[in-house]
């Protein structure tokens, strides 16, 4: 073993003080045990306690005590609300916690059963008195990564596969390489796309630091990072000189790329891709190639670097030039040494990294094959099949790599991204409705909308980041766009809207342009309209977007289409039918036809359908209906209640048992492995106080016998401002469909907004999406009827 891999734990200094509680923790009782014997067969796990006292890590830990910061983050994340000294003061004071080790290959995210004997370490963990010996192992629960794990270890630890060590303050280029060797060898093409060359690509040569045009089978690894604002960059650092006479880049350029092209070097390769020197930004048509091919670029980098620390391209790669590390909290004991893994990386860059936030990288990201993410802490490389990080040991202490059950890691599940075609579960098992039909038609009906559910997933985590520029807004997913429609059962898109093609099934591509059609804003985003784009488009709104039943689809059956005679109309001012619009489309070669719209005939919903209701606060159910000036009188009707707080889409796919994980992505993506839900005081305080009805407030409105998605916007912010455009008729409410799936569960109807611009022509302003609950609705298992309902005509601009 290299002495480069040799990681020893350095000595406590005077300045590192230690509490006599701290100190009277025996922590020899944990390492008298191997970690190991800690694994319950049972599947309940074992524990060794150390501290009835740990209530004090919250409540009461000494300032000047480094072990007692240590060991506050080892407290189960339900009591973090601790922080809040509300919350303290309204703590049970007799409450207690306590301090317990546990075999960590139960604990981390890299943990899994079938680690060897000898991999297996001392990880601490806080949990409320009883909890352990009451329930069992629930101590994966509580750990998410916020400040590290904290481990245990002998005084002098010998490293080893999978065992936490101390990050070092200068990026382990030969781990790396490692790494990525690993990789191409024994991952094939999993981890590996032949994408061809762009045309007029270049490439920044890291040797000589000239652009160079890039050739058949060269490789090259692309950067990934945070533009500086473009007025100050540009008078920061200065263009690439006339490429015809010398194409050698200026010596000043941004910190993130000089440390870049450090990193790529040091990894034994040579050519580098950044954008802002090998696109000229001031040539539109040769912009507009590299957009269009984005996919290209970063799939078929052998690598790509990203900066997932500092707040734009200045700030550096921590550890490879100038911008240092931060360091691990590390304590060294009489009889061992207490430290931290540091912010598990995914973590860090989901909650706290800018780039996370941001659509371009968000597509740069997802696209690439292997990611080298450096983050303010430690290095982190993800590829398609697996995970490593600086401050766990890795393949360096594996010399029997046959011998290692890499396959079943557990890390190589919890990543940033999976790749395209992977982000959603495909259900390997075909449902028995499916399969028992023994149709074909059904069967390839089934896998048609696996690719449409995970068109409206990835949108929905697009749609999420920010972009500086309104007219980016397809631009920035056009490379995943592109890679969607070369997959097997290619997914295709209208300015935004997905839909798929077959050579004689009409009816599907319909059904699922419906589908595509039923978008909305979730609750958090207040949606602002983006110029150049059409109103029934995603493309042509900022702010997160969601679908009616696209995270859940299954099947055409689930849709039931109201409108009719749905058409596309373009600048020919020729109307065609979805189907055979779409059969002559072809988004990867075709701008934005201008002026595109879509034509289709749809139920009014009547201002008498909107009804105001005052509930109990006991069960929720309508004491009296009070109607507006113009409305018409309707019984007393029952409110969904819960759909108002309730969402389906929940980027959190954690799971339990590493043998039956499901191959679920939590990207976002996300959002996602450590976005756990959390005691809401606002909720539980309303819970106990009356409620007081608020015609103003939307959770009080219900359209006909059922109320509106909680999570969905709500087209206008107050009920009334809708009313009051319904009713001078310069707004209409248009019913467009149903979906209901989920085996009978989820039961929707997407009601459209619109405000029209003449007597025919509409504009988009929102969306309702109601809600059917199954078992507050058993009353009420229908929606309103729309059979009596007036047809209105509507061109969609």
């Amino acid at each position: 073993m290299s002495e480069k891999h040799q990681v020893v734990a350095p000595s406590t200094t005077e300045r590192d003080f230690i509490c006599d509680e701290c100190k009277a923790i025996d922590f020899s009782k944990a390492l008298a045990v191997p970690a190991a014997r800690l694994r319950d067969v049972s599947g309940k796990g074992c524990g060794i306690l150390l501290d009835t006292n740990a209530e004090r890590y919250a409540r009461s830990p000494n300032p000047a005590c480094k072990l007692c910061r240590i060991l506050r983050s080892t407290i189960c994340w339900y009591h973090e609300e601790w922080s809040d000294p509300d919350m303290q003061a309204g703590q049970d004071a007799a409450e207690k916690f306590e301090l317990y080790a546990f075999a960590s290959s139960r604990n981390v995210p890299w943990g899994f059963r079938k680690v060897g004997l000898d991999q297996d370490y001392h990880i601490l963990i806080t949990l409320p008195a009883g909890f352990f010996s009451s329930f069992g192992d629930h101590s994966r629960e509580c750990g998410r990564g916020e400040a590290g794990y904290v481990f245990c270890f002998e005084n002098t630890p010998s490293p080893g596969l999978f065992r936490p060590q101390v990050v070092p303050q200068q990026f382990d280029y030969q781990r790396a390489r490692l790494w990525l060797d690993f990789c191409r060898d024994h991952h094939g093409q999993q981890c590996w796309s032949t994408e061809a060359v762009v045309p007029g690509m270049e490439l920044i040569d890291c040797e000589t630091w000239t652009l160079v045009k890039a050739e058949p089978g060269m490789r090259w690894v692309a950067l990934s990072y945070i533009w500086k604002p473009e007025e100050k960059a540009a008078e920061e650092y200065p263009k690439v000189a006339d490429k015809s006479s010398s194409p050698r880049l200026p010596s000043s350029v941004p910190n993130s790329i000089k440390d870049a092209a450090t990193v790529v070097n040091q990894l034994g390769l040579r050519y580098l891709w950044v954008d802002r020197y090998c696109i000229d930004q001031s040539n539109e048509e040769e912009k507009a190639i590299h957009i269009s091919r984005m996919d290209a670029i970063y799939r078929g980098a052998e690598l790509v670097i990203v900066t997932a620390a500092g707040s734009d391209e200045d700030y550096g790669l921590p550890g490879v030039g100038s911008t240092p590390r931060l360091k691990q909290e590390i304590v060294q004991l009489e009889s061992s040494t207490i430290f931290t893994t540091g912010p598990d990386p995914r973590w860090q860059v989901q909650e706290h990294s800018r780039w996370w936030t941001r659509g371009w990288t968000y597509q740069e990201g997802l696209l690439a094959s292997r990611r080298l993410v450096f983050t303010d802490h430690q290095a982190y490389f993800e590829c398609h099949a697996s995970t490593w990080m600086e401050s766990v040991g890795s393949i360096e202490f594996a010399p029997d790599l046959k011998k290692v059950d890499l396959t079943s890691m557990k890390a190589a599940r919890k990543r940033l991204f999976k790749p395209l075609g992977h982000t959603i579960s495909t259900d390997p098992d075909i449902p028995p409705s499916v399969s028992n039909t023994g149709s074909e038609k059904s069967h390839g009906d089934y896998l048609v909308a696996i690719r449409i559910r995970e068109w409206c997933r990835l949108v929905e985590q697009y749609t999420s980041r920010a972009l500086s520029h309104d007219s980016d807004s397809l631009n920035a997913f056009a490379g995943i766009a592109r890679m969607l429609s070369k997959l097997e059962r290619p997914t295709l898109h209208l300015v935004g809207l997905q839909y798929v093609l077959t050579a004689d099934d009409a009816e599907l591509t319909d059904k699922y342009f419906f589908v595509s059609f039923c978008w909305h804003h979730e609750k958090e985003d207040a949606p602002r309209r983006r110029p150049g784009f059409p109103s029934w488009s995603w493309a042509g709104w900022a702010g997160r977007v969601g679908w009616m039943g696209g995270w859940i689809l299954k099947s055409r059956e689930e849709c039931f289409p109201i409108w009719r005679n749905v058409c596309i109309q373009d600048s020919t001012e020729q109307s065609r039918p979805i189907s055979e619009y779409l059969a002559q489309y072809h988004p990867e070669d075709s701008s934005i036809p201008s002026p595109l719209s879509i034509c289709f005939e749809a139920r009014v919903v009547p201002l008498s359908l909107f009804q105001f209701n005052i509930r109990k606060p006991d069960d929720g159910r309508v004491n009296h209906h009070i109607p507006s000036d113009d409305e018409e009188s309707a019984g007393d009707v029952e409110d969904d209640d819960e759909s108002n707080n309730e969402s389906q889409s929940n980027d959190d796919d954690d799971d339990d048992e590493d043998d039956n994980e499901d191959d679920n992505e939590n990207e976002g993506n996300d959002e996602d492995d450590y976005d756990d839900d959390e005691f809401d005081e606002d909720e539980a305080r309303q819970e106990k106080e009356p409620v007081v009805p608020d015609p103003e407030n939307w959770a009080f409105w219900t359209v006909g016998k059922h109320g509106a998605r909680g999570d969905a916007t709500k087209p206008t912010k107050t009920p009334s401002e809708l009313l009051n455009h319904l009713r001078d008729g310069t707004w209409s409410c248009l019913l467009i469909g149903d979906y209901w799936g989920n085996g009978g569960f989820t039961h929707e109807r997407f009601l459209l907004v619109v405000k029209w611009l003449d007597e025919k022509t509409a504009t988009r302003v929102g969306a309702l999406v109601l809600q059917q609950h199954p078992y507050l609705d058993e009353a009420f298992p229908d929606f309103f009827d729309e059979s009596e309902l007036d047809w209105r005509s509507v061109q969609l601009v």
